[in-house]
C-alpha cells in the first residue's frame, strides 16, 4: 500500500464517513513512521495514538470517554518497529 492509498483511506473514514475513532493495524510497520510524523489536508487535526506507546488503558479511556469527546483519533498498532 502507498501513501497515498492511505491518505485516501483515512480521508474516507475520517471525513466521508465521519469517523470519530479509526483503529489500524499495520503489521509489518511499513507506515509507522510516515504516520508519526503526522496527517496533513482535511485531516491534520486528527491524533494519532500508537496504542504500543500508550501505558494503560485506562488513561486512553478517560482521555477519548471524558476529556475529549470530539476530537477524532487514529489509533495505531505497529508490530515491527
Amino acid at each position: 500500500m502507498k501513501a497515498e492509498q492511505v491518505d485516501k483511506a483515512l480521508h474516507q473514514k475520517f471525513i466521508t464517513e465521519d469517523a470519530r475513532l479509526v483503529f489500524w493495524h499495520d503489521p509489518n510497520g511499513e507506515f509507522a513512521d510516515y504516520v508519526a510524523g503526522g496527517l496533513a489536508g482535511a485531516i491534520e487535526d486528527v491524533q494519532v495514538l500508537d496504542v504500543a506507546e500508550v501505558v494503560g488503558g485506562l488513561s486512553t479511556k478517560l482521555r477519548l470517554e471524558r476529556e475529549d469527546r470530539t476530537g477524532k483519533y487514529l489509533m495505531q498498532r505497529s508490530t515491527s518497529r
